[in-house]
């Protein structure tokens, strides 16, 4: 089997995941545009305080790409 059959193959899985960061990040600005920064905040500190492990986690990723980011520049 060729590259090119195996992506054909592979594309539905991508159009089904590029329409869920689609929705995600819809639901993400909609939800910004409605609240202000103190209860954005106020929920940021009850998800962190209700799942300490994944956010830790979440953290680290996100602190590892930026230091990729800024390394490269």
């Amino acid at each position: 089997m060729d590259m090119v059959q195996r992506l054909v193959k592979k594309a539905p899985m991508a159009r089904v995941l590029a329409e869920k960061i689609e929705e995600t990040t819809n639901d993400a600005i909609t939800y910004v545009r409605r609240h202000n920064l103190r209860r954005i905040g106020r929920d940021l500190a009850k998800r962190v305080s209700r799942n300490p492990t994944q956010s830790m986690i979440a953290m680290t990723a996100i602190g590892f790409l930026a230091g990729i980011l800024v390394r490269r520049r």
